[in-house]
């Protein structure tokens, strides 16, 4: 059996943020730095992957559990009391200094590893605001899609991504992806399954643990999966190994001092192989990803926001509140990486797992919130399809095609999710399989 992890591709990591930016995303305002206290070597080995693994529980599975593994306790680091006042929070606490420097590091040598992040955003210059409902993505099954095919050992034909920070309503940009294909190999020799990678992250409260997740998370399914057997069944020790990894990088943001910020993440695994395609799809918090077909959109990943009934009952069970809409009154989101002046109070780092068989000349399209806070799923689906139709008709052949919607699917989502008035960073990636 082979494994091999080639080369990556895609993705890109910002910059620190300034001071006055501390206070954004999905907090209802500036939070109190009550930090717990700083873990010793030992604690911190553990929670960094050379002592025992994350626990694989139910629930948040990282709030009790991880918090004895980090040394937290209920004396040293207490759920914050709503009805208290709020006071702000330093733009740089004194003791998030060498985590800084760690994630930084980290953010650059993804920086290294990856191709040029996209070029500013532009109008697009081809595709139509929108596509017949009626027109399929695909142009004759007999010929196949008119985009070509994937070239081994990728997994998708070429993916298109275009970002926006939205500046006049937001001055810094906290949102992230990252892209690897192919991922990873695994079978006997010339008949090997094929697997990528495609992640979209949303910060909030600072832009650092996006850099850090962009930089590390890839490297722990990585890790994962290689450690598990994949020849007796896939999808549960598929779901097992992201459960795990995003555990561990939740461990690892606590002893880096995530306390009052996080991000969103939702990773989508592509898995091509003797029967098809097939796609993984785990996600904390609301950033989205959507399955575009021929006539219909279908949703693979759950928002998870705290005015959510099921969200709301999980997180009162688990010993937090929700007030306006908000757990403990400050986070929207209900689940995230990072948080973990929350993560006793409902916050959770476990994700919502779903696997899905995937027709070919289909297009998934993973994104922030600020995209979808503009756009319904078959909005999406709508515009896609008249960049493809549009493309369709400028001739050419696939390769002109597929130049097309590279440069102008992803862009045409973001733009028209600023035209109907999105007030957020709007990251879009959209990959064609």
């Amino acid at each position: 059996m082979g494994i091999a992890g080639p080369p990556l591709s895609g993705g890109m990591a910002g910059q620190p943020l300034p001071a006055q930016a501390a206070s954004g995303g999905s907090y209802g305002g500036p939070l109190a730095d009550n930090r717990p206290r700083r873990p010793n070597s030992r604690q911190r080995d553990a929670a960094l992957g050379s002592g025992p693994a994350w626990p694989k529980s139910g629930g948040s599975g990282c709030s009790a559990a991880a918090g004895a593994m980090l040394g937290y306790s209920t004396t040293t680091a207490p759920a914050p009391d709503s009805g208290m006042p709020i006071t702000p929070r330093p733009p740089r606490a004194p003791d998030r200094s060498a985590a800084s420097s760690q994630i930084a590091q980290g953010s650059q040598s993804a920086q290294n590893a990856v191709a040029a992040p996209p070029q500013p955003m532009a109008s697009p210059s081809q595709c139509p605001a929108s596509g017949s409902r009626g027109s399929p993505l695909t142009q004759g099954a007999a010929t196949g899609s008119p985009w070509g095919p994937h070239a081994y050992p990728k997994t998708v034909a070429f993916v298109s991504v275009a970002q926006d920070p939205n500046e006049e309503f937001r001055s810094y940009m906290e949102d992230g992806h990252f892209v690897v294909d192919p991922f990873i190999q695994r079978g006997s020799r010339g008949k090997e399954d094929q697997w990528g990678y495609f992640g979209v992250y949303d910060g909030h409260g600072g832009r650092e643990e996006v850099n850090y997740v962009e930089a590390k998370l890839h490297e722990v399914v990585l890790a994962e999966l290689q450690s598990r057997s994949l020849e007796k069944g896939v999808h549960q020790p598929v779901h097992d190994a992201l459960t795990s990894a995003f555990q561990k990088i939740d461990g690892q943001l606590a002893m880096l001092g995530a306390w009052n910020s996080g991000c969103t993440c939702t990773v989508a695994l592509a898995h091509r192989h003797a029967s098809g395609l097939t796609v993984h799809v785990a996600n904390v918090g609301d950033s989205r990803a959507v399955i575009v077909g021929s006539t219909s959109a279908k949703r693979l990943s759950v928002d998870h926001r705290a005015g959510d009934p099921d969200e709301a009952q999980r997180v009162v069970a688990e010993g937090g509140i929700v007030r306006h809409g908000r757990v403990g009154g400050q986070l929207s989101v209900s689940r995230s990486l990072g948080d973990h002046h929350l993560k006793s109070s409902g916050v959770s780092c476990v994700p919502d797992i779903t696997s899905y068989d995937v027709g070919e000349n289909h297009a998934l399209v993973i994104a922030s919130d600020g995209l979808w806070d503009a756009l319904e799923d078959d909005d999406a689906r709508t515009l896609v399809q008249g960049c493809i139709d549009s493309a369709v008709s400028q001739g050419g052949g696939p390769e002109a095609v597929a130049n097309c919607l590279r440069e102008d699917a992803a862009r045409t989502l973001v733009e028209r999710a600023k035209e109907r008035g999105s007030r957020d960073n709007i990251l879009a990636l959209v990959a064609f399989f």
